[in-house]
């Protein structure tokens, strides 16, 4: 961890009451995985199943789409 987030980390203990619970892992109903190289992976499990469900696409394969960088 680098020194700008550890002082960002103590800047906002000192102004609310909160807990340093690690890396985030979700966040707004996204599922965040963040791989060894660096590379970052946000899905929406919950939102994906529920256009399944509703438009009975069961059957729809997925597809990997990356951001440009």
């Amino acid at each position: 961890m680098n020194d700008d987030v550890k002082e960002s980390r103590k800047e906002m203990n000192e102004l609310f009451e909160c807990d340093d619970i690690g890396d985030m892992k979700e966040y707004v109903g996204c599922k965040i995985d963040k791989s060894a190289e660096g590379s970052i992976k946000f899905t929406q499990p919950v939102m994906l199943q529920s256009f399944k469900d509703k438009f009975n696409l069961e059957n729809v394969h997925e597809m990997i789409t990356p951001a440009e960088r």
